[in-house]
């Protein structure tokens, strides 16, 4: 995305979340965002908060490596023997 795309696409999904906001009882409810209850001073936890915890718990455990596929390693080292070989670059020719 080209930076001058940014500011129109960020003011664009403002524009929609805040029309979404006035036109949709659906869109987001009271208790879904976190809100102050002022009487009391505290802040009361939206229900996004459980929504969240309860995706995050149902995700599959993380695997502990970063091995690349077999297919990724192999493509790696087909570049890497091109490079080495019939495309690179003499070294003296990067010399100052």
């Amino acid at each position: 995305m080209r930076p001058k795309n940014v500011d129109s696409i960020v003011l664009a999904a403002c524009s929609l979340h805040n029309w979404l906001r006035k036109t949709s009882d659906m869109y987001i409810t009271h208790r879904c965002v976190d809100f102050e209850d002022v009487q009391q001073r505290v802040v009361v936890p939206g229900a996004w908060r459980t929504q969240l915890r309860t995706a995050i718990g149902s995700l599959p455990p993380a695997r502990h490596s970063n091995h690349a596929s077999r297919k990724a390693e192999a493509i790696r080292n087909a570049y890497a023997q091109l490079f080495e070989t019939t495309e690179a670059v003499p070294w003296q020719d990067h010399m100052i």
